[in-house]
Formats: C-alpha cells, sequence, structure tokens
C-alpha cells in the first residue's frame, strides 16, 4: 500500500520537471529575443556602413561609359590637334592616359585624375565645338587634309557634347550621394597634389601672358576668352586647396 503512492508520484514529478524545464526554456528564449534583434540590426548597421565605405572609397572614380568616353575623346582630340600642331597633342593625350589608369591608382591619384577630367571638359569643350563650327561654317578646299580635318572636329565635337552630358549627369547623382551621406573629416591634402595644382597655374598663366602679349584684335578674341576661362578653372582649384588646408588645420586644432 505504501508502495502505490511512491509509484504513482515518479510521472507525475517527471511531468512537472518537463514542464518546468519548457518553461525555463521559454523564458531563456525571450531573454534572448532582444539581443538577437539588436545582433540583427547591428549586423544590419554593419553591412550598411561597409556599403558606404566601399561607395567613399570609389566616389573619385567614374564610371567606366565616362571613362570609355573620357578615352575616345582624348584620342579624337588628341589626332585633331596634332594635324594643327604636332606639340599641342601632348594635352590632349593625357586625357584617355588618366581615364585609363584612374581605377588602379592610389587614392590622391583617383582625385588628382577626377579634377583633371573636370578641368579638361570645361576647357577644351569650346575649343572643340568651337573649332567645329568654324570648320562647317569656312568654305575650306577639298583636299584629302581639309576633309580629314572637319571629320575629325565634327566627331570630336559630338563625343565632347555626349560626355559633358555624361559628366553632369554623374556629378548630380554623385552630388546627391553626397548630401545623403554622413559628415567625414575631410583627407589631408599630399605634396603631390600641391606640385600639381603649382605646375598647372605656372602653365596656364604662362599662357595667359603670351597670349595677352600677342593679342592683336578680335582675330584673337577666341583664343584669349579660352586663356582667360583655362586660368579661372586653375584658380578656383587653387582656391578650394587652400581652403581645404585651412579647414583641416581648424578641425585639428578643435580636437587638441
Amino acid at each position: 500500500m505504501a508502495a502505490s503512492p511512491g509509484g504513482h508520484g515518479l510521472p507525475a514529478q517527471a511531468g512537472q520537471a518537463d514542464e518546468n524545464s519548457a518553461h525555463d526554456e521559454r523564458r531563456q528564449a525571450d531573454r534572448n529575443l532582444p539581443q538577437a534583434r539588436r545582433a540583427d540590426t547591428e549586423g544590419e548597421w554593419v553591412g550598411a556602413a561597409q556599403m558606404m565605405d566601399s561607395q567613399m572609397e570609389q566616389r573619385d572614380v567614374f564610371s567606366s561609359k565616362i571613362r570609355w568616353l573620357a578615352i575616345a575623346v582624348g584620342l579624337s582630340a588628341a589626332a585633331l590637334s596634332c594635324l594643327l600642331s604636332p606639340l599641342a597633342a601632348v594635352i590632349p593625350a593625357l586625357l584617355p592616359l588618366g581615364a585609363a589608369l584612374q581605377p588602379s591608382l592610389p587614392d590622391p591619384g583617383k582625385w588628382i585624375v577626377k579634377w583633371f577630367i573636370w578641368a579638361w571638359a570645361l576647357g577644351w569643350s569650346p575649343f572643340l565645338v568651337g573649332t567645329s563650327f568654324l570648320m562647317l561654317l569656312n568654305n575650306l578646299p577639298h583636299s584629302r587634309y581639309f576633309v580629314v580635318l572637319r571629320v575629325l572636329s565634327t566627331v570630336s565635337a559630338l563625343l565632347i557634347v555626349w560626355w559633358d552630358i555624361e559628366l553632369i549627369v554623374d556629378g548630380a547623382r554623385r552630388t546627391q550621394i553626397w548630401r545623403s551621406t554622413p559628415v567625414q573629416e575631410p583627407r589631408p591634402v599630399g605634396l603631390g597634389l600641391w606640385i600639381l595644382a603649382v605646375a598647372v597655374t605656372l602653365w596656364f598663366g604662362w599662357g595667359l601672358v603670351r597670349m595677352i602679349s600677342i593679342y592683336h584684335g578680335p582675330s584673337d578674341l577666341y583664343a584669349l576668352v579660352m586663356s582667360i576661362l583655362e586660368v579661372a578653372i586653375v584658380v578656383a582649384f587653387d582656391i578650394y586647396l587652400t581652403w581645404k588646408v585651412v579647414k583641416l588645420r581648424r578641425a585639428g586644432r578643435v580636437h587638441h
């Protein structure tokens, strides 16, 4: 008679233990749920940060379409300039070289090529379009030289107009991305960039002085205006570099 209650009590105790164990597991799962959600959220934040870092690393690299257009524009402009003056083909030939090497360059090199491409587009677009317009208006001889010259000027003008449109669209897209990303500390200005700025300033400054010295009237007005425009772009670039250095120094003083 005494064994019977003990025999019936063992299954009841085992069932109660199972219920307690299941209850403990549910409570533990409930406690782990916020941690799991927090881990998922942290994972999403890490993924977004990594994606943002990847975008910021590539912010100075143009798309393959723009770079291929730059190569085509540079080659056509170099060929056109070579027909006019072999030495004049040096500057256009730098454009396809920079566009082809930009993705593989270090960050300062990518940044330099980006600004060079924008300066090249601003400086050479009026020249190529104006040359093509003059070639079409003037009644040139029908020799092979002038036919090739007219075809090259027309092709260069069409390519650079297409390229300018792509650059404007890309610039608008990059501006939207830049406005949507958190503010980051500006990158320091390297010595190579300063050397480039000084060299470009001296080159275009001397070109403007030489143009003013040989200016003889309305026939040279277009070349004078182009020289002034190029110098204005270079000066704006120099002002931007100086402003960036001042901004970096102010930020360093705040941190110290």
